[in-house]
């Protein structure tokens, strides 16, 4: 894991603990501000249990963007992100939001027409 000074929890200090406790990760792009979801156990298999999202800069999955990413993540869906960048902060906002903030609505049901 990268020295940032800052002291992560356990269930952020690898990708093989991220994905063995189940933790809720995106990718929020600090140019474009999108948010995506992340596999990571595709993370997993090509880098490894021990390789840590903690500073990690993933390029934008937009084309047009051309700019950098940071990991967010938090325990489930209700609970609120951390970024997992040491020394940037919080470039995007994300802090205290959820992941379920960025979920579609429930589809509604469709109301039968009236004859």
């Amino acid at each position: 894991m990268k020295g940032t000074g800052k002291i992560w929890p356990h269930w952020l200090r690898s990708v093989g603990v991220i994905v063995d406790q189940g933790v809720v990760v995106r990718v929020a792009c600090t140019s474009c501000l999108s948010i995506f979801d992340v596999d990571t156990r595709a993370i997993l298999e090509k880098r490894g249990r021990d390789f840590s999202l903690i500073d990690a800069r993933p390029s934008c999955k937009i084309s047009t963007c051309r700019g950098r990413g940071v990991f967010v993540a938090a325990r489930s869906m209700r609970d609120p992100f951390v970024t997992l960048l040491g020394a940037g902060g919080d470039p995007c906002g994300l802090d205290g939001r959820r992941p379920i903030d960025f979920e579609p609505p429930e589809p509604t049901p469709a109301i039968a027409a009236v004859a």
